[in-house]
């Protein structure tokens, strides 16, 4: 596996940012923070530029080391567990972005097809994604990002539909339930500290500027969608709708008389799954390089580990009994958006008593 540039970066670190938002919309806008869910995303905004500056101040001290090395590096016995820990939540956080996926794939396309072999030829695909390299899922991306102008003219179609008496600003200073939703803020920064940490220190050193730009970019696509679908559908309307972002797209119906009825969804649903395969292959990327980096792996080794993965993340997904996806998801986002900035502000402050590599 090539080294990635910072050129091929930038695309999937926008296409993993937006796609993980926005596969779990329904545990965003929900009855205990309503129509005031897209003020999650700028909080979560600024969360993330703060972990960044961190990373960037990681890559600077360490210029050849990933997160995964400098918690083994840095912090000895708490790293050792530390670590594997870390790599067991992106495990499950990946399980449950495949889940969401396949799930849709078997009542929207292939609804007579059995869910096994959807799932199957998910992680077969995604598989040999994962195996051609970081570089090549760069590339793929670079092509992908057509997708995103897509996504926004249909967003601002449904702009038309917005009904503003079910947008009201939140009142700060008697309402702050909504800071309580920490699993929110995950669909923030967990991506992007997933991606800068695993795909190089090289790419926050040198284009630093261009990944803040493109947080923002992706901060406002949430955003905005967000606000779209609370303004169309309200905080109530939201929870008929298992997947609320397609139901937006659908209500646009737009040309949809000249292909057939539920056109925008369709169009919608194929963007989606393509920039979905991308965001997983990248999660496996990263669980492969970084288990046989923490485990001192040689690289023709890697390929084992990520057959082993990529096995194990479909016996996951393809066994309902395992993992119950309404039930567990929202445990597992409060787990790892706790856990998540604890771990690397632990690595950050242990850097602060080391002297910069030479």
């Amino acid at each position: 596996m090539d080294r990635l540039t910072s050129k091929l970066f930038i695309p999937i670190l926008m296409l993993s940012f937006v796609t993980f938002g926005l596969s779990f919309d329904r545990f965003i806008i929900d009855r205990s923070i309503g129509v005031n869910a897209y003020l999650i995303i700028f909080i979560g905004f600024l969360i993330t530029i703060t972990g960044l500056f961190i990373l960037k101040s990681l890559a600077i001290k360490y210029p050849d080391r990933s997160i995964i090395g400098l918690g083994d590096k840095l912090l000895g016995p708490i790293g050792k567990i530390g670590t594997p820990l870390w790599f067991i939540l992106i495990f499950l956080l990946t399980v449950v972005l495949a889940r969401r996926v396949t799930d849709e794939v078997s009542t929207v396309i292939l609804f007579r097809t059995p869910g096994l072999v959807s799932i199957l030829g998910y992680f077969l695909i995604v598989g040999y994604m994962a195996l051609l390299g970081e570089e090549a899922l760069g590339r793929l991306s670079s092509v992908l990002m057509m997708a995103i102008p897509v996504f926004l003219i249909l967003l601002v179609l449904s702009f038309r539909e917005i009904n503003f008496l079910n947008i009201h600003p939140v009142n700060i200073y008697r309402n702050l339930g909504y800071l309580r939703k920490w699993d929110l803020w995950l669909l923030i920064f967990t991506p992007v500290w997933i991606l800068s940490a695993f795909f190089g220190t090289e790419s926050i050193r040198n284009e630093f500027k261009k990944v803040i730009l493109t947080i923002i970019i992706g901060t406002l696509i949430l955003g905005a969608t967000f606000l779209a679908i609370a303004g169309v559908f309200g905080p109530r309307g939201i929870e008929r709708y298992q997947w609320p972002v397609m139901s937006l797209m659908n209500i646009t119906e737009f040309a949809s008389s000249y292909l057939f009825l539920n056109a925008i969804t369709t169009v919608f649903f194929f963007v989606f799954l393509a920039l979905s395969l991308v965001t997983t292959a990248s999660f496996l990327i990263f669980l492969a390089k970084g288990l046989g980096e923490f485990l001192g792996l040689k690289n023709n080794q890697s390929k084992i580990i990520l057959l082993a993965i990529t096995a194990g993340l479909f016996a996951l997904t393809a066994i309902p009994s395992l993992i119950n996806f309404l039930e567990t998801t929202s445990l597992l986002l409060k787990v790892a958006s706790i856990y998540t900035p604890i771990y690397i502000l632990l690595i950050w402050f242990s850097s602060l008593l080391r002297r910069k590599d030479h």
